[in-house]
């Protein structure tokens, strides 16, 4: 496969599952954060974590998450 497709698939797939988590929170778990901010910033957080864990793949090296 061409390495630009896969790479273009990988950072597709990964951000949409991020996205789906993150927006799950907001849909089944509401009293979670406890106010509208605090549930802004909950989204907020798992955007910043899951897609450094998801989209990190994409680098090449060993220190790729820092």
């Amino acid at each position: 496969m061409n390495p630009l497709l896969r790479s273009t698939l990988h950072g597709c797939l990964g951000f949409g599952v991020v996205s789906v988590a993150a927006y799950s929170i907001w849909a089944f778990m509401p009293r979670l954060a406890g106010s509208e901010i605090g549930m802004y910033a909950l989204i907020a957080l798992v955007y910043l974590g899951g897609a450094g864990l998801a989209l990190c793949g994409l680098l090449q090296g060993e220190n790729r998450l820092g």
